[in-house]
Parts: structure tokens; sequence; C-alpha cells
């Protein structure tokens, strides 16, 4: 499983969504959890071959930040992550989008430093 920290949380929502609540990360470290977990599904999802967008099932995704304050809320956190995963179906489907970043996982590769740096 990809959550490994004790109080990060995965659930169902809805139909085919889930969402994923990860306490205590970074924006930058959210797209790179985002980016970890493609990767991982990518290697273990078998093929797609009747797929019209790629042979891999995709994986797009919907990511919000926030630090809470008293006005902060469930439904507008979601509300949030749901007009980002449309974003990221927009640009492509496989692949997760930020509006806090206004960044995809495909331009957040380009941008993270080589391993070795």
């Amino acid at each position: 499983m990809a959550c490994r920290r004790p109080p990060d949380h995965v659930a169902r929502y809805g139909g085919e969504e889930f969402d994923m609540i990860l306490p205590n990360t970074t924006k930058s470290g959210a797209m790179t959890f985002a980016r970890a977990l493609q990767q991982l599904c990518n290697r273990q999802m078998g093929a797609h071959p009747d797929s019209l967008i790629s042979d891999r099932v995709p994986l797009p995704g919907g990511i919000t930040t926030v630090i809470p304050d008293a006005n902060t809320t469930v439904s507008h956190l979601a509300m949030r992550a749901d007009q980002a995963l449309y974003a990221a179906k927009a640009q492509g489907r496989n692949r997760f989008f930020s509006f806090e970043m206004q960044q995809d996982t495909a331009e957040h590769l380009l941008a993270s430093p080589a391993p070795n740096d």
C-alpha cells in the first residue's frame, strides 16, 4: 500500500474515486507522493488493451493542500480536489493536478532535480 505513515488514510469516495488524507504533507510532498503512486500503479496494474487513452488504466488525480483554520470544511476541500481532478483529466488523464502549485505531475517531474543533485 502506498500510504505508510500512521495518520495517512485512504477511503473510497463515490463509485470509482478515492480520497487520500496525508496530514502534515507539503504541496511538493503531495505531488511527489502522487508521482510515486502513479509509478506503483503503472507497475502493478495489468494492460488495458481496449482503451483509446492508454495501454494501462489511467490514474488521474486532484491534489489540494491546506493549513486548516476555523473556516476549513471537508466539503470545500473535496470540491477543490474534485476541480483539480477534472483539470488533470482535461490535460491528459494519467496525471495529478494541483491548483495550489499550478502544476501537474508531468511538469513536476521536469522541474524536480535529478536524484544525485
